[in-house]
Parts: C-alpha cells; structure tokens; sequence
C-alpha cells in the first residue's frame, strides 16, 4: 500500500498502512460522561524509514497536523469485538488498543473494517492471536478481562 501525497499528515513520516473515519473514546476516566469523537485516522509503519509505527489522528480527513500521535512500540494488546453496555455502542464494532499509558477504545463502521485495522496494528506490532480468545492479540498472554463501560444517567 503506497502513501498518498498531500492531505492530513503529508508531513509524517512513515509508510501509510491504512487510513480511514474510526470513533475514538475519551480517556477512561471520562467514558461516562464524554461523547466518542469521530476522528480521521493514519497508521504509519516506520520499517522502511526508521521511523516509529504511529497511529495518528486528526480532527477531519483535511487537518494537517495530529491530534494526537500514538507510538505503537509502546503498544501492549489489541482486543476486537468488545461490547459495551452504552447504548450508543450497541451493535457496533469496537476494538481496543492498550498502551503501557492508556487504553484506545475504538469504533469502525462495519465489521470487515475493525478487522483491517486489527489486522494492520497487529502485523506492525508483531503480535499473535490469542488462542484462547481468538478477538485478543498480544505479544504476550494475559488474562481476558472483561471491557464493560458503566452507563451513566447523565448525558
């Protein structure tokens, strides 16, 4: 897959792997009471460049710089096809990536598209299925914990 040229983050460096519209949560402290961001994402593999594998994220698919740029070295697990009992999330395809500083609760459209993304991160981070929990890949085992938000009365 071949990098475009111009449009949201042409000043990164890195391959871009993939790129595409994903929901992204609050920080878990806040998943209670904020809303979950729509927000333009790039996965960036370093390989070729020696440059970190980023995952970046910006306001909209024009914004030139990040919001925020996660170093996928850092990245510990991904989990795919949680659930969470907030009705918004219902039905929806979640997947989670966990780094030693924070966990990333993420939303795609469809399921074939959390998979392309679980798929990617997980290649670039070089983990392996869980063979006891075939939506969990990680480096190294860990136990399953179950990923359940508190829905809160509040808006």
């Amino acid at each position: 897959m071949s990098s475009a040229g111009g449009g949201p983050g042409s000043g990164g460096s890195g391959e871009v792997v993939c790129s595409g519209w994903l929901r992204k949560s609050p920080p878990e402290k806040k998943l209670r009471r904020y809303a979950w961001k729509k927000r333009w994402f790039i996965l960036r593999s370093g390989r070729m460049s020696g440059d970190p594998d980023v995952l970046e994220y910006y306001k909209n698919n024009h914004s030139k710089k990040p919001l925020r740029v996660i170093n996928l070295n850092f990245c510990e697990q991904v989990d795919a096809g949680l659930t969470f009992n907030k009705k918004e999330l219902q039905d929806s395809f979640v997947f989670d990536i966990k780094t030693s500083e924070r966990t990333f609760y993420l939303v795609a459209e469809t399921e074939e598209e959390m998979n392309k993304w679980v798929r990617n991160i997980c290649q670039i981070c070089g983990f392996n299925q869980s063979e006891d929990h075939p939506g969990e890949f990680h480096a190294s085992h860990r136990g399953r914990r179950e990923l359940w938000a508190q829905e809160s009365g509040d808006k």
